[in-house]
């Protein structure tokens, strides 16, 4: 359990953001078939050095590797490599990587390997007991999960969570017995779709429900949405995990679609959040999109980027997946 004594806190949170990016890895800047090298990304266009390579059957890496960017961060903003491993060999996967960055406890370790999907039960009892946000809200800091859900999320109720078939980021919101928002809120602009713009539910996805399309958006208007969603607590989480989905398909369209989409709505968040009072942070749970080689994940750090108020303090503290939540409650 990640130790947080609420008394020690100060009587006022530094606000965070927190851009949780599936499938995003650091990738080799000479590899062709690294979308990030694409003339239309910038914020997003970290690689890990030329001439590194992680352990080619995972684990810790003997070091982490520097970052190289074309340019300085726009912002001040700061990047650092962030080691995905869990010090567990073998192909990091989502279910324990976010696990382990929603609660700081190391899912790899515990199961005594990586698992790929939706949290096993282990994992389950582990955000329940720990989620980041169950640890800000007992210490009475506003949390938001900024992701709107659709109407058959709703209708089933209770059996939603019977079987595994909820993501990390719905359980640590469980467990602090939080709302989950809704359509509702997603036309008014109180919450943000998964894929921002709207397109998945405009093309009849299955697992929608048969909700009625709502109308599309820009990146640049969900950036701003979220923005003000942030400004309203102390912690938001937004979700995007279509950049694994692409990189699974190791479809060069497809994953620069949605790499050049996020790039517009992130561009927008910063431009529209206060970074004065937020700290506005970025990372992944294991690489993937960055290296369409294979269709599978990487064995390669992930980018944690840090923006705003508290940025210098988090790109010291966050070098690996374990460090985040733990990062995040110091300043609380």
């Amino acid at each position: 359990m990640v130790g947080f004594d609420h008394r020690t806190r100060g009587s006022r949170m530094q606000r965070v953001l927190f851009l949780f990016i599936d499938g995003l890895g650091l990738g080799d800047p000479d590899v062709a078939e690294n979308p990030l090298r694409d003339a239309d990304l910038d914020l997003l266009a970290s690689f890990h050095a030329p001439g590194w390579a992680p352990p080619p059957e995972g684990g810790r890496p003997p070091e982490l590797p520097a970052v190289h960017r074309d340019r300085p961060l726009p912002h001040g903003g700061l990047v650092a490599a962030c080691d995905a491993s869990l010090g567990v060999e073998g192909l990091p996967q989502s279910a324990t990587g976010q696990t382990t960055l929603l609660t700081g406890e190391n899912g790899a370790e515990v199961l005594g390997r990586h698992y790929t999907g939706f949290p096993t039960r282990t994992l389950q009892k582990i955000l329940m007991q720990d989620s980041i946000f169950r640890k800000l809200t007992e210490a009475g800091r506003s949390a938001r999960f900024a992701n709107a859900f659709g109407p058959m999320f709703f209708s089933l109720g209770d059996a939603v969570w019977e079987k595994p078939r909820m993501g990390a980021t719905s359980w640590a919101n469980r467990a602090a017995g939080l709302p989950f928002l809704d359509f509702a809120a997603l036309a008014e602009g109180r919450a943000v779709f998964h894929d921002l713009t709207h397109d998945t539910m405009n093309g009849n996805d299955p697992r929608l429900g048969g909700a009625t399309p709502l109308a599309p958006v820009t990146p640049e208007t969900a950036g701003e949405r979220l923005a003000a969603l942030s400004a309203a607590h102390d912690f938001t989480l937004h979700e995007f995990f279509l950049t694994d989905k692409a990189g699974h398909e190791a479809d060069e369209g497809w994953a620069l679609h949605e790499l050049r989409k996020y790039e517009r709505f992130l561009a927008a968040v910063l431009a529209a959040v206060d970074l004065s009072a937020t700290t506005v942070l970025l990372t992944s749970d294991h690489g993937n999109i960055e290296d369409l080689r294979t269709g599978r994940h990487t064995h390669n750090p992930v980018p944690f980027l840090a923006f705003g108020a508290e940025a210098e303090r988090f790109h010291r503290d966050v070098r690996r997946l374990e460090d985040f939540t733990p990062a995040v409650l110091a300043g609380a």
